[in-house]
């Protein structure tokens, strides 16, 4: 099996695990804390498709008018998304603690956005190790 599909694979895997996660600290939440929650993050989920159109775009478009070279678009391309991974990450964390959410809801909440980021380191270490 391509080493591509091994990458893809162990994504997928971190994202579906991650998800589990995610329902599970949902449940330790009661309905008005759920409510809460779509409030407080409903304005982010605007901005994050936003910002990430943006990095795609940019990042494709440079690349499409030969602006910049393919190692340089990796480069660009993967700092840039791990730059708004990182940022969403604190971010939402903040925001969970600033609004004073149970512990326990933002530790596993911290977990499953720590598997969606390790799916992603690991996804491009095996991406570029091929």
């Amino acid at each position: 099996m391509p080493s591509i599909y091994i990458g893809v694979l162990v994504l997928l895997a971190c994202i579906l695990i991650a998800r589990f996660v995610s329902e599970a600290s949902l449940k330790l939440l009661s309905v008005e804390e759920k409510a809460r929650l779509l409030d407080v993050f409903a304005s982010m989920r605007k901005y994050n498709m936003l910002i990430l159109f943006v990095i795609i775009v940019a990042t494709f478009g440079a690349y499409s008018a030969h602006l910049i070279d393919v190692q340089l678009f990796n480069i660009a391309y993967i700092s840039l998304c791990s730059i708004y991974l990182a940022f969403i990450s604190v971010f939402s964390y903040r925001t969970l603690r600033k609004n004073n959410f149970p512990d326990q809801f933002i530790r596993k909440s911290v977990f499953a956005t720590a598997l969606r980021i390790t799916g992603f380191i690991l996804f491009m270490i095996v991406l570029f190790a091929a």
